[in-house]
């Protein structure tokens, strides 16, 4: 957190005192084929996938999880976009809708094995309270941003992405709340690595 403050403060110190058009894309948890290794999603649904308890720190902290082909499209707007509208402005890219880390586990649970069981631990330093819930109406009025992917359906996308290439004899369970909760399907910007 801190390093994406500091590189976010240097931005806005060249922006200001040089000219240089900066704008500062802030997303939520990013999701979807090639996501990072350590992010607690892929951790979660990993383990899930091999039978090993979910983990979680505490569990009523909040997160925006955000499918990566919506976070792309945002960045194509701000790129296709005029200089004079993006230049010097922060656009938050998430689905903004605000979960509890403990449903989000339980989420990945009924996705992968819901035998699995939860285990829960004591808050990280910082957690207790702490919420991420991010108003991405600045980016849909300026940049046109509308996001497609729920989170059920972008931790639905991601284990399905996982269980094609690590776990293909797996069965991923379709839950009850699939077809409500899938937005319309749009091919993947990600390239498989």
């Amino acid at each position: 957190a801190f390093s994406k403050a500091a590189g976010e403060m240097a931005c806005w110190a060249w922006h200001r005192a040089y000219g240089v058009p900066v704008t500062i894309m802030s997303n939520g948890v990013v999701v979807g084929p090639n996501m990072r290794r350590n992010i607690f999603i892929f951790i979660w649904l990993w383990n899930a996938f091999q039978g090993t308890p979910i983990a979680i720190e505490g569990g009523e902290q909040t997160r925006d999880v955000t499918y990566v082909d919506d976070v792309l499209d945002a960045w194509m707007l701000a790129l296709n976009a005029s200089s004079d509208v993006v230049a010097g402005e922060k656009f938050q890219v998430s689905y903004g809708s605000e979960w509890a880390v403990a449903d989000l586990a339980k989420l990945c649970q009924s996705i992968v094995d819901p035998a699995v069981p939860i285990v829960v631990g004591p808050y990280r330093p910082g957690e207790l309270g702490q919420r991420e819930c991010f108003t991405i109406e600045k980016a849909k009025r300026v940049l046109g941003y509308a996001p497609q992917w729920s989170t059920p359906a972008a931790i639905w996308e991601t284990a399905k992405w996982m269980q094609a290439r690590w776990f293909p004899e797996s069965k991923i369970v379709v839950p009850s709340w699939h077809d409500a909760h899938l937005d319309r399907k749009r091919p993947s910007h990600a390239v498989e690595a």
